[in-house]
């Protein structure tokens, strides 16, 4: 009967409109590799390392088991829980358990069992910030030695503590308690970042994250995530934007995600073998989340290439199944039996500025709406992001406001395409886009100008409104203005919107804007109509194949050139007719996937107030409400261009941005977050040691760690016989100041891990000290200050420039050969060099004895005479002489030492390095 069925059904996909496999009007690219977390650029400078398909498997494993008896101290059963959960209901391999096991004294029995068993250890969850004992839900420090005993004995099976519903809880609890609330976007993300790395500090920086809005780029930002996921249903947002953002910060980050979907909404939570409780406590098997859209969803974190997924709990009832945990069982044997779908399609990327905090215009966890940070109100910017987020997903706004489920899962009019990505992606991130729309307002700049032009240039497509062009400087495609157009860029094309923003404002209401339960959200702003039409032409253009049917959703996998695997899903609770087109060439066969159909029926199925026997059925072009159907099809392809696989590109690797003044170096770097694209450290002035107190240090120092951030220190702005400090003991007291203050630049050096420290001579005192005496004090001093850095480690490294001595190779030589310390070596300023070429054998001499190259241009008067040495880079046409000296000692870090007044300037300087380097 099913062959017959989808026999018929094949035809009529064939025949219609009379346009199948006709040239598709422009060429669909494509991606198709699953994420590789092993080879984004920052895997090895990472604190924790994410895993891999292969440590799953290849294949989506399920969670399950949330907790285990204890009895004085101890875990009791735990065995007998993992055959029953894992072997005997097959409900999945991830263990997912609360914080007590970090507390029981047989830790190490349960790991080790998990092991033996070839099981999983995940998000170990029950962490309250703020909360005291008294009660199971609080804050709580793991016992000493417990993370690492689960480290020693499951090693990358460990998939670390739970950051769970964490965002949530910031935003609703914690944003409006940071003074102002109204800072600008930084501070907001800076008051978020701190709040998280304190949660770090207590729970092990070895984490997953289960996010419950959509700031989970911030937390992979950190370097410390195996994971991330959401936690689908309950009073949450919409399942298609939260996957996203997770998909796209997973993608960006190099972060495999996972799924959930719950068993609660806002009214309680489904039980099945128990009924009771009032208000959100209310449970029964009518209560919570539709056994329907729990099956929705969880296809939809598979087809999603989710690493794990499952359901969030109510899987036994007694010792048997109950209805969520023969879905959960149906689903895991599905996915060994069927094998992995394919690649999900999403050609489309959604750019945000990395500060932007947006997030849902309502939510759980505030009254307030269209808010930004928890704090700020929406911007037309913002406006704009949720606009677009509208016309892909119509009606998300409406997620767990409506009895009927509303929202959760929207209608896709151009197929669940799109990805969010925050502004600090990398090009090579954006090159696996065909289409990148700049969705919310950018800070600008040239990088991200730079990033966008060569996208374009090398066949993508930007979508641009004037108020974002505006902020790049020199403008795309040769445009500093926006008019309605779409032009060519090299091989790809850019779209501008006159528009600012795209949005323009709608009449609301006399009374005040709220959210209100069964009721949509009104808006006040929406897409202008020649915006909106063009971004549907540009969409439809990107989709492989297009479902035609009232509320269905479609999610596209790709497993190799012909080959798909569609998921269909009907969101509405009635029968509905569908059609499904083929873009990208015609139809040569097509076989439904069958799935379980055992909540069919169950009571439960359907949320309370929606009559399951109203559903009508699936079948010949048709799907019941609330049901889910998944096709593998074969076409010949057609119009469809494959983008290649490229591993990304390395990070640099001594490469150092000079910090001359700041508060904090970890801020600093947070200022840019494209920074390691760039830099693997940084040159800081003695002044950000010395003005420090060692315990603040000492914080900051844990995260520059995890980061993997090398410190230079660089003492030359302080060394000037006076007023600061001095080499020379012509004046004792002088003297010995300044050796103090050596000594404590030494020893907050090796707080922070620096094991370099630049530094100059100075003049010679005036009177009263002769040439002989100078030279004396020089070499006594030196001898002493290599001997105390040598005993912490620390390369000393003489700056050689003009001004002060020494200002030449010679006279270097004449400094460093009395001392004769193997840690005391030359920092070479490049711009004294600029117009003299290296003599052959200068390789031979500074082997050994150049240490840290200082690079800069050099700025000369009207006669000629260079007054400056720190000029920027980019300011100098040829750099030929440069990149000589350069390859002279090409393994020596290079700092850049130029004065640069701005983030831009830092950009085009580290650009023009990089551009010297490769042509060695």
């Amino acid at each position: 009967m099913l062959q017959r069925v989808m026999g018929l059904l094949y035809l009529a996909l064939a025949a219609a409109d009379g346009a199948m496999g006709a040239a598709p009007e422009s060429l669909r690219r494509v991606y198709s590799h699953l994420l590789e977390p092993n080879e984004h650029p920052d895997y090895e400078r990472r604190a924790v390392k994410p895993p891999t398909w292969a440590t799953f498997k290849n294949r989506t494993q399920f969670t399950c088991l949330r907790g285990f008896g204890t009895k004085d101290g101890q875990l009791v059963g735990f065995a007998e829980e993992l055959e029953r959960f894992t072997r005997t209901h097959e409900l999945g391999d991830v263990i997912w358990p609360s914080y007590e096991v970090l507390f029981a004294k047989n830790l190490g029995d349960l790991a080790d069992e998990i092991k033996r068993r070839d099981l999983y250890l995940f998000d170990i969850w029950g962490y309250v910030p703020g909360s005291g004992p008294g009660g199971y839900w609080q804050q709580f420090l793991p016992p000493a030695g417990a993370l690492a005993t689960l480290e020693s004995k499951l090693g990358e099976r460990w998939l670390g503590t739970d950051i769970g519903e964490q965002d949530g809880r910031y935003i609703g609890g914690y944003a409006n308690q940071m003074t102002p609330a109204s800072a600008g976007r930084f501070e907001q993300y800076l008051n978020f970042q701190r709040h998280f790395e304190r949660m770090g500090d207590d729970l092990g920086h070895k984490h997953a994250t289960l996010v419950s809005l959509n700031f989970g780029h911030y937390f992979l930002k950190e370097g410390t995530y195996t994971l991330i996921g959401a936690e689908t249903a309950q009073a949450l947002p919409n399942n298609q934007v939260y996957y996203a953002f997770i998909r796209g910060a997973g993608k960006q980050y190099g972060v495999p995600w996972f799924g959930n979907a719950s068993i609660f909404n806002r009214w309680g939570y489904k039980t099945y073998g128990s009924a009771g409780g009032s208000g959100g406590d209310t449970h029964s098997p009518t209560n919570g989340t539709s056994l329907s859209l729990m099956k929705r969803l969880l296809y939809s974190h598979i087809l999603y290439n989710c690493v794990a997924a499952g359901f969030e709990s109510g899987w036994l009832e007694g010792d048997k199944l109950s209805p969520i945990g023969r879905i959960q069982q149906a689903a895991q044997r599905w996915v060994k039996e069927q094998g992995q779908p394919g690649v999900m399609h999403t050609p489309v990327a959604l750019l945000l500025d990395f500060y932007s905090g947006w997030t849902f215009p309502r939510h759980l966890y505030w009254m307030d709406v269209y808010r930004v940070w928890g704090n700020l109100p929406y911007e037309p910017g913002d406006y704009l992001t949720d606009a677009v987020l509208d016309l892909l997903y119509p009606g998300y706004q409406n997620s767990s406001y409506f009895h009927d489920e509303s929202g959760f899962i929207a209608p896709t009019p151009f197929g669940d395409l799109a990805d969010c990505l925050l502004s600090d992606a990398p090009l090579w991130v954006l090159e696996r886009y065909p289409v990148v729309i700049v969705a919310g307002e950018l800070q600008g700049g040239r990088e991200v100008r730079d990033k966008l032009q060569a996208y374009a240039e090398r066949g993508g497509h930007v979508v641009i409104t004037a108020g974002n062009l505006a902020k790049l400087p020199g403008g795309l495609a040769g445009r500093t203005e926006a008019s309605n157009a779409t032009v060519a860029c090299g091989r790809g094309r850019v779209t501008f919107f006159a528009s600012p923003f795209g949005v323009k404002p709608q009449p609301l209401p006399d009374q005040p804007l709220r959210s209100e339960i069964d009721k949509p959200l009104p808006k006040p702003y929406a897409l202008e109509p020649g915006v909106r039409s063009r971004l549907e032409q540009i969409l439809r253009s990107q989709q492989l194949f297009h479902l035609r049917g009232e509320g269905l959703s479609l999610i596209t996998s790709r497993k190799q050139a012909g080959e798909y695997t569609l998921g269909i899903a009907n969101n509405t609770w009635r029968e509905q007719p569908f059609r499904l087109e083929s873009l990208c060439g015609p139809i040569e066969s097509l076989r439904e996937l069958p799935l379980d159909q055992s909540e069919k029926g169950a009571v439960g199925q359907t949320p309370i107030g929606v009559d399951a026997a109203q559903l009508g059925t699936s079948g010949e072009g048709k799907i019941a409400g609330g049901d889910v159907r998944i096709f593998a099809l074969k076409v010949k392809e057609t119009g469809v261009d494959e983008i290649p696989h490229a591993k990304p590109p390395s990070r640099p690797h001594d490469r150092f941005l000079t910090l001359r003044r700041a508060t904090s170096i970890k801020e600093e770097i947070l200022a840019r977050p494209t920074f390691f694209e760039h830099f693997d450290g940084v040159c800081v002035d003695w002044r950000i040691l010395r003005e420090r107190e060692q315990a603040a240090l000492q914080k900051e120092a844990r995260w520059l760690k995890r980061q993997g951030v090398r410190i230079i220190a660089d003492l030359s702005s302080g060394l000037n016989l006076y007023p600061t400090l001095r080499l020379l003991n012509n004046i004792p007291a002088d003297y010995e100041a300044s050796m103090a203050v050596w000594a404590d630049v030494l020893a907050k050096m090796e707080i922070l891990g620096a094991k370099d420290l630049v530094f100059t001579l100075h003049r010679d005192p005036e009177n009263n000290f002769t040439g002989e005496q100078a030279n004396a004090g020089y070499t006594s001093t030196l001898t002493n200050l290599a001997a105390q850095a040598a005993a912490r480690g620390v390369t000393l490294h003489l700056r050689l420039g003009p001004g002060k001595p020494p200002r030449n190779f010679a006279e270097a030589f004449h400094y460093l050969a009395p001392v004769d310390a193997p840690n005391l070596k030359l920092a070479v300023e490049t711009a004294m060099l600029a117009d003299k070429l290296p003599e052959k054998e200068m390789p031979a001499w500074l082997k050994g004895r150049l240490g840290i190259w200082l690079v800069a241009a050099p700025r000369s008067d009207l006669t000629s005479k260079v007054w400056d040495t720190h000029a920027p880079l980019h300011s100098v046409r040829d750099l030929k002489t440069t990149a000589q000296w350069l390859a002279t000692a090409p393994a020596a870090p290079k700092i850049l030492d130029a004065v640069l007044e701005s983030q831009d300037e830092e950009y085009r300087d580290a650009m023009t390095l990089d551009r010297i380097l490769k042509r060695q």
